[in-house]
């Protein structure tokens, strides 16, 4: 039987769980809130222009009815979102053309909740997508996307022909709608929705206090059917909100690049003749507000010559043309917009809604930073923290918001952050900021994160993860200051046991290590106090303080808190206390194997031994299995860094030791825009760990070399911070990975084809692939090694000449009586009761060596003789 090759088309994704799950970023038992989520951002969008032209308020309704009838086997939803602004029905053949992401939104920078221009094409294929998983077809009942607009219904649906991979979009006729509606309504219906854990009221009004919060301006209507379950709720819109930015955005707001692809989809759109002032017209300082008659317009495309799209030459000579001359003019004559324009939710809103919703005692903390950076005028932003006390009973709940919209979870959660209290430890997202300060998982502690930036660079379609360095550094400034705030308000409210705690330490560490030579761990040390204060306090009458504080969710928090205080002023005292070990190197056993150190044993020594002159650093496990189960490292020579849990904490770990070695680090990675900006993260985190010395070469994959090597192009993320990436891409690349949503992985490579690539690579970049000395060590070693083998040879030739093995044989024959070990096993026994920390065989060869030298000591007259006698015979032979 001959095999052949598979063709797909692209389209077909669209209809593929495994495949709509990584565009989506969700996985399929959460879409319901990601098609809830499309489906609000995208009506918002068009209610805050509709409400602007009309001078009306923003109203939406949703309506989600969860069928569940287990006896019958049912499990549907169905989800309508209801609003205001009429559908522009005009585009739906663009909107759902599946070869293509359309949005009106995708090239400009201004605060907007998603340009990414496939939410809708998504919504249209899950339903098809969980058909196929449950039923094993796409012959849906329900209708699985209808748009309701004035009088007319559009039914949109898909042809599908399995045997040839094939799908396209149904002709869109319009039905008649009676009674006519006024505004839109799109709905989705899908036949089967199953959920490991259902979908439960209070969840859901937590999403849409969420949508609430983040939208003061917009009222929203939630009817809500769970089975035989049902519930409505209102949030009233405030008219007297204005927090929303809804002007012209700055060409300041534009990276370089970010403007050439503006220029060249306008000049695709509406041609080369396109009056270049008229293009103008879309920039802060030239709207038809501010240069009615659009002379300002007009007089710099005179001064600087150039009157049409056309004529800057986007193609062939945009570096002229546009970076040196329109560029710098509309920098120098357009309107500046500083970034408190931008505008935020405020702090009595903020603070007026929180305690609504979650009927809070205390009034929550709130910041507001607002950031103008002048040396990065593409990133401003503000930012909004607000710090909560919930009540009894309640755990630590997050909510995160970017340009008015919640996201799914924290966008910092897969980035370190450095929470000043714990010095350069890292921590991962939000949650291990909260854990640093003791506001952990357990505690009813609130907080809330709203990040407003036009420039915003997603890194999944669900946008949510995004490139988090413009932000870092304020973020983490704003939360020391809060969470410091805010735990001593809560000190204050609680009885500070600190010193009672820290008179208890010493007795508690002897418990734990009676003679000073036993190592503890911390929740050891943890429950050994917890005992000894409950003791202290119950001696002194203390009971009710004692059953109060030590039953506080908080308690451990706080004893931990005392403890590390303690460890930092006193580290001679805790000596003993366990410190977790981080992090693990393995290094090549030629010629085909390895072996695994801790990087507390890494040093240059270690290095040298192992014949190692590199470091490779891989993003990816299963990339990392594949390198040493195919002797790669043996092959290159090459230690390779672990990835225990995340990246980030993996490479944190190894920074520490990097001093101690004078190896460069070697990077590789898929062709993805996350991964290809990582070597550009990674310089930063070594210059800010005063760690420049140490050489980081990037070997890639790109794009580019992907295609080099024929393999094969898979549906990406998108998205990315497209000026960053044209700092390390070229053009075609930035557009493979961001417009054309594409990648390529590392796993589209053999063994034997990845290898090959790394020989490549490692020359290209003038890195030997294998480590070979320098000639004066190599002559040093030559030397020692040739004093060694001649040595050796000139012993056993000596001991051939003078019969040192029959001399030998003649001792042995005689002390053979005197060498008893009959009482050496019963000495073993004995011994190993003592020194238990000592194995068997070493004791064993201790008694046995001793025994040697007690015969060898007391007849060493004899074995002189023996000596003696056969120099005599040799000199007579």
């Amino acid at each position: 039987m001959t095999s052949t090759f598979a063709t797909r088309h692209r389209e077909f994704d669209y209809l593929q769980l495994h495949w709509l799950e990584k565009t989506t970023g969700r996985p399929s038992h959460e879409w319901d809130l990601y098609v809830i989520k499309e489906l609000l951002d995208n009506a918002l969008d068009a209610d805050e222009h509709w409400a602007r032209e009309h001078s009306v308020a923003v109203e939406l309704t949703v309506d989600l009815c969860y069928r569940r009838i287990d006896v019958l086997d049912i499990h549907s939803l169905d989800i309508a979102v209801f609003n205001r602004a009429t559908f522009p029905t005009a585009l739906l053949p663009a909107i759902f053309d599946l070869t293509a992401y359309t949005s009106d939104k995708s090239h400009y920078s201004y605060p907007s909740r998603g340009q990414q221009g496939n939410a809708l094409k998504t919504l249209l294929g899950i339903p098809y997508a969980l058909r196929h998983e449950f039923y094993g077809d796409y012959s849906n009942i329900r209708k699985p996307l209808v748009i309701e607009t004035g009088d007319q219904a559009y039914i949109i649906s898909l042809e599908i022909n399995e045997t040839h991979q094939q799908v396209g979009l149904t002709p869109i006729e319009p039905t008649p709608l009676n009674p006519p509606r006024d505004g839109t309504c799109v709905r989705v219906g899908i036949d089967r929705f199953i959920q490991e854990r259902p979908r439960t009221r209070a969840g859901l009004c937590a999403w849409a206090q969420r949508f609430a919060l983040l939208n003061p301006h917009a009222a929203f209507h939630w009817h809500v059917r769970i089975g035989d379950e049902e519930a409505e709720w209102d949030f009233l819109a405030h008219s007297d909100w204005d927090g929303l930015f809804g002007d012209a955005a700055p060409v300041h707001w534009y990276e370089y690049t970010q403007l050439r692809e503006l220029l060249l989809a306008l000049e695709r759109e509406h041609g080369s003749d396109t009056p270049l002032p008229q293009i103008l017209q879309a920039f802060a300082g030239f709207t038809l507000a501010e240069d009615p008659d659009g002379r300002q317009a007009r007089a710099l495309c005179d001064r600087i010559g150039f009157r049409t799209l056309g004529d800057l030459c986007l193609t062939s000579d945009h570096v002229h043309t546009l970076r040196d001359t329109l560029w710098l003019a509309l920098r120098r004559e357009g309107c500046k917009v500083p970034a408190e324009q931008l505008g935020g939710l405020g702090e009595r809103r903020v603070v007026d809604t929180l305690t609504r919703f979650y009927d809070l005692e205390e009034t929550p903390l709130y910041q507001r930073i607002v950031h103008d950076d002048p040396a990065d005028s593409a990133h401003p932003f503000v930012l909004e923290l607000a710090l909560a006390r919930l009540p009894a009973g309640q755990r630590r709940t997050i909510w995160t918001g970017l340009n008015y919209t919640p996201t799914y979870e924290d966008p910092f959660y897969f980035r370190s952050l450095y929470p000043p209290i714990l010095g350069n430890e890292p921590v991962a997202g939000l949650d291990g900021f909260l854990d640093a300060y003791d506001q952990r998982a357990d505690q009813p502690v609130l907080l809330m994160m709203h990040l407003i930036c036009p420039n915003l660079a997603y890194q999944d379609f669900s946008k949510t993860g995004i490139e988090t360095r413009p932000f870092r550094e304020p973020l983490t400034e704003a939360l020391d200051e809060m969470l410091t705030a805010f735990g001593t308000v809560q000190t204050e409210q609680v009885e500070d046991l600190q010193l009672l705690v820290h008179d208890l330490i010493p007795q508690a560490v002897h418990l734990l290590s009676p003679d000073g030579q036993m190592h503890f761990a911390a929740a050891q040390l943890l429950r050994a106090v917890r005992r000894l204060l409950d003791e202290s306090l119950r001696n002194d009458g203390r009971i009710e303080l004692a059953e109060a504080w030590l039953g506080d969710p908080g308690a451990d928090a706080r004893l931990q808190g005392y403890i590390q205080t303690y460890a930092r002023d006193n580290p001679a005292a805790m000596v003993n206390l366990i410190q977790p070990e981080r992090g693990r190197l393995s290094l090549p056993v030629h010629p085909d194997d390895h072996t695994t150190i801790a990087l507390s044993q890494l040093d240059q020594g270690v290095l040298d031994e192992a014949c190692v002159n590199k470091i490779l650093l891989v993003t990816e496990p299963e990339v990392e299995a594949v390198i040493v189960a195919n002797g790669m490292l043996a092959r290159f020579d090459m230690a390779l860094l672990h990835t225990d849990g995340a990246f980030d904490a993996s490479l944190e770990a190894l920074l520490p030791h990097l001093h101690r070695v004078k190896l460069p680090l070697v990077l590789i990675h898929h062709a993805t825009p996350a991964d290809c900006l990582l070597a550009e993260r990674l310089h930063a985190r070594l210059t800010e760990a005063e760690l420049i010395h140490i050489p980081l070469y990037d070997l890639g994959l790109t794009p580019a070399q992907g295609r080099n090597l024929d393999l094969t192009a898979e549906s990406g993320p998108g998205g990315g911070d497209r000026a960053a990436l044209a700092r390390h891409l070229d053009a075609d690349e930035v557009t493979f990975l961001m417009d054309r949503s594409q990648q390529i992985s590392l796993f589209s490579l053999t063994a034997d084809g990845l290898s090959v690539w790394l020989k490549k690579r490692f020359e290209a970049l003038g890195l030997a692939p294998k480590f070979i000395p320098d000639d004066d060590h190599l002559h040093a070693i030559a030397l020692t090694a040739m004093k060694q083998v001649l040595t050796d040879c000139v012993l056993d030739r000596f001991r051939e000449v003078a019969h040192a093995d029959f001399l030998a044989d003649q001792v042995i024959q005689a002390l053979s009586s005197d060498v008893s070990t009959d009482d050496l096993p019963l000495q073993l026994r004995e011994t190993i009761q003592t020194q238990f920390l000592q194995a068997w065989r070493t004791i064993w060869s201790n008694l046995v060596t001793k025994r040697c030298q007690e015969v060898l000591a007391s007849r060493q007259e004899q074995i002189n003789q023996l000596i003696s006698a056969h120099k005599q015979e040799l000199a007579a032979t």
